[in-house]
């Protein structure tokens, strides 16, 4: 079975994108301030969900399974943008 060009971009996404949330998870675990500590912890879940999505895309196209697709679409992108929402909102009232 012959894998997309995209389905192999949604792969490589997914690795880069989790790859640079965790790190930042582990920055934002040594922060002392109340607000930068939130906001370390907003803006990583955020890339983290979006990175997730990208694997559940690449999963699903690799594999035909509609449910990676489901979780993918229906649940952790709505849920990436409620916590990127949240980072905007609460950068804008404390970080900036």
């Amino acid at each position: 079975m012959a894998i997309s060009v995209v389905s192999e971009l949604n792969l490589f996404n997914a690795i880069l994108i989790i790859g640079v949330a965790l790190p930042t998870m582990y920055m934002g675990a040594k922060i002392k301030l109340r607000p930068l500590k939130i906001l370390y912890f907003l803006l990583p879940s955020f890339l983290l969900l979006h990175g997730l999505y990208h694997l559940f895309s690449f999963l699903e196209a690799l594999s035909g399974n509609g449910l990676f697709g489901f979780l993918g679409e229906m649940i952790m992108e709505p849920l990436g943008y409620i916590l990127l929402f949240a980072f905007a909102i609460y950068f804008a009232r404390r970080g900036g």
